[in-house]
């Protein structure tokens, strides 16, 4: 139980490494060595509690396309609320 605890504390931190990392540098810049460094763990670490290096990137892209909807749903209700175009706000 111990070791799943420390598993997804460190599949967290990676995550928010990587989120990082592409917030600030964009996601081309995003490669398992600048999470590591960022997470101060090693990159075997790393493999351990990924399932691949695509599936980050699909998270972190999923993370996006989230917070993309998450902004167009405010802007629109407010748009609506308002009784303005979108253009208007």
């Amino acid at each position: 139980m111990l070791a799943q605890q420390k598993n997804q504390t460190l599949r967290e931190k990676v995550f928010s490494s990587a989120w990082s990392i592409v917030e600030s540098q964009g996601m081309d810049e995003l490669s398992v060595r600048g999470i590591a460094e960022k997470s101060e763990c090693t990159l075997g670490a790393i493999y351990d509690v990924l399932e691949n290096f695509e599936d980050l990137q699909l998270r972190i892209n999923a993370r996006i396309l989230t917070l993309i909807y998450q902004e167009f749903d405010s802007v629109t209700t407010k748009a609506i609320g308002e009784k303005k175009s979108l253009k208007e706000l």
